[in-house]
């Protein structure tokens, strides 16, 4: 009798996902009124319909945030009480992808917990969030939202097909609560997602899950302060097998993510387990192939191989599945037209190439139309409505990982919804703070961490810190200031008050006075700062309660068409402190070059381009 082992029996797994849709369904930019866009879950189904093909055994999931992020999503949350589509388009076309089951991201809940309830109401797959509890389930009726277990069965080595439990579950960043605080508070409360995980891995083994992925809308950080880029800390958890990680809009793997003891961005792992982010808005499909092996009747990964492929180039796919054109026609349709609506006329251009070095008609259009609907509020608060008023707007359009399309350029001529679309794309609502003079200064502080510290008297030093989002260079419109490059950055990324005794912010003004640090002000801003996003060091607990909570960009129609005609201005509010014999290096846009000797800045020189497709050009200091 022979007592060789028994032979091993192995299966191929493959796991496919997206992340950050962001509402993008043709590849068609709304914004720009162009098909010729990368991108589109239309574009990418091609992709996914071959990646499927090639296995035997696939599973299909997205880990968030897909409701929100284009003009189209921005439309359907208007009408979709009134809508006579068969459901949300993009749950709509997810369910013609067949897929297995999808996570919630934290913009999922910005257009409010009624219109949400709705749109995944019409899922016929799983929406997965173990990391929220519904507090007021008459008022959000919401599917249950823990993780579950997929029953497969998978084609053998030995020729025999066997089963498979693969447990599943989704997390969102606990932030979302202070981010969309307006719609959830009372009704939605987040935990934290690394403790729910925990508990929720314990659940899927004990419903007798062989492997457990993670859906988690969270980025990939080596900072545990980072809260919301927690996927090493779900990797570390004991039973989660495999990571699929979103909110970063990055790759991974790929040179996105520097490399260390922890993170692989060559194989795909996050301490030596499986993971991937396949970029934003369909740009990418991320494919992930376990090979396993049966032991004591159950599964378990012998190997992995993390990969991913780009959506079709073309401008439309050759072989999209017929649903998904047909589900998709009538509400790109309707998009076109609402991208299209007149709203006023622009009597010179707009742009956003020099945002980040110089005032901004384009971004003072935007403050302007905050102050003004901030002013109408304002006369019910008769003990407020005599404090001095600021309107906080950062731009959003400048470059960035999104490379160097990513500009706002606006002819004069007629303004349609889509290019006031351009100025704020966000779902953020308005939002009036009270804060002390000392608080105006440690915000300012805190904006110009954008900026690296300059050498006096040394030639073309980088300007700005790539690692800042641009998102959080707030400008505060009503003051004027400087800015003193010279010294450090009183702050990190994360608010942490590093260099105490440093301060950049020079010749500070209201009304031409020097700032008194105890006077009150009002700041009007959205509610994503209000909440806490961006780490901002200032205590925004002062804040009015609003008769009702408009959005940003609705204010911004709203102001243009009572306007009628724009006359764009840039008023002197910052600049830079001088710096004899300093200069300094930035990037932008190629179509910063039409602008000189016009909207940009005096004190800039094209100097040539970057690899990257970047224009180059010198800050004279």
């Amino acid at each position: 009798m022979s007592d060789a082992a028994p032979p091993v029996v192995t299966a191929q797994l493959r796991i496919l996902q997206t992340t950050d849709l962001h509402m993008n369904l043709t590849g068609f930019d709304y914004y720009r009124d162009s098909g010729e866009e990368q991108g589109g879950l239309l574009r990418l189904s091609e992709v996914i319909g071959t990646a499927r093909a090639e296995v035997a055994n696939s599973v299909l999931f997205d880990t968030g945030d897909f409701l929100q992020g284009s003009l189209m999503g921005d439309l359907v949350a208007r009408e979709y009480l009134s809508s006579s589509e068969n459901g949300h388009p993009m749950v709509a076309a997810m369910q013609a992808l067949s897929y297995d089951a999808v996570a919630l991201g934290n913009h999922e809940f910005n257009y409010g917990l009624p219109f949400l309830v709705w749109a995944i109401g019409g899922a016929q797959f799983p929406v997965l969030s173990s990391n929220i509890d519904v507090l007021r389930p008459d008022e959000a009726p919401f599917p249950d939202l823990r993780g579950i277990v997929l029953r497969r069965k998978l084609p053998c080595s030995d020729g025999r097909k066997r089963p498979i439990s693969i447990g599943v579950f989704g997390l969102v960043p606990a932030q979302t609560g202070a981010w969309d605080k307006h719609n959830t508070a009372g009704s939605i409360h987040f935990h934290d997602p690394v403790e729910r995980a925990r508990a929720e891995v314990a659940r899927l083994k004990g419903l007798g899950a062989d492997i457990i992925i993670a859906l988690d809308h969270a980025g990939i950080s080596e900072d545990s302060a980072q809260t919301e880029n927690n996927a090493l800390a779900i990797s570390a958890l004991e039973g989660v097998d495999a990571i699929l990680c979103g909110h970063q809009h990055r790759r991974f793997p790929g040179p996105d993510f520097p490399a260390s003891p922890s993170v692989d961005p060559a194989k795909g792992r996050l301490r030596n387990k499986p993971a991937m982010m396949p970029g934003h808005s369909a740009s990418h499909l991320g494919v992930m192939d376990l090979t396993l092996y049966r032991e004591l009747g159950h599964w378990h990964i012998a190997k992995t191989d993390v990969s991913l492929r780009a959506g079709t180039q073309a401008p439309f796919p050759r072989n999209p599945p017929p649903i998904l054109t047909t589900l998709l026609n009538a509400p790109h349709l309707r998009a076109q037209a609402y991208a299209h609506a007149f709203v006023g006329n622009l009597t010179a251009p707009l742009e956003t190439y020099f945002a980040l070095v110089s005032d901004c008609a384009a971004l003072e259009l935007v403050a302007q139309a905050q102050m003004w609907r901030a002013q109408s509020i304002l006369s019910d608060y008769p003990k407020r409505e005599s404090l001095p008023l600021l309107s906080a707007m950062a731009p959003f359009r400048v470059g960035g990982f999104a490379g160097p399309d990513n500009f706002t350029d606006i002819a004069a001529g007629p303004l349609a919804v889509r290019h006031l679309a351009e100025l704020y794309h966000f779902p953020n609502t308005i939002s009036i703070v009270e804060v002390s003079g000392k608080d105006v200064v440690e915000w300012l502080e805190f904006s110009a961490g954008m900026f690296n510290s300059l050498d006096p008297a040394l030639p073309d030093q980088p300007l700005l810190r790539p690692e800042f989002p641009t998102y959080n260079f707030d400008v505060l419109y009503g003051l004027s200031y400087r800015f003193d490059l010279s010294q450090p950055a009183r702050y990190t990324l994360r608010g942490a008050r590093v260099s105490p005794d440093s301060s950049r912010v020079r010749d500070l003004r209201y009304n031409g006075q020097a700032l008194d640090f105890n006077a009150r002000f009002l700041v009007v801003t959205n509610s994503f700062r209000s909440g806490g996003g961006g780490h901002v060091p200032v205590d925004f607990s002062k804040e009015l309660t609003l008769p009702r909570y408009e959005r940003s960009f609705d204010i911004l129609v709203d102001y243009v068409t009572s306007l009628g005609e724009i006359t764009p201005m840039a008023a002197p509010t910052w600049g830079f402190v001088p710096q004899p014999g300093t200069t300094a290096t930035f990037g932008t846009g190629p179509g910063a070059m039409a602008c000189l000797g016009k909207s940009a800045p005096s004190n800039v020189v094209p100097i040539g381009s970057a690899p990257d497709g970047f224009a180059l050009f010198r800050l004279l200091l």
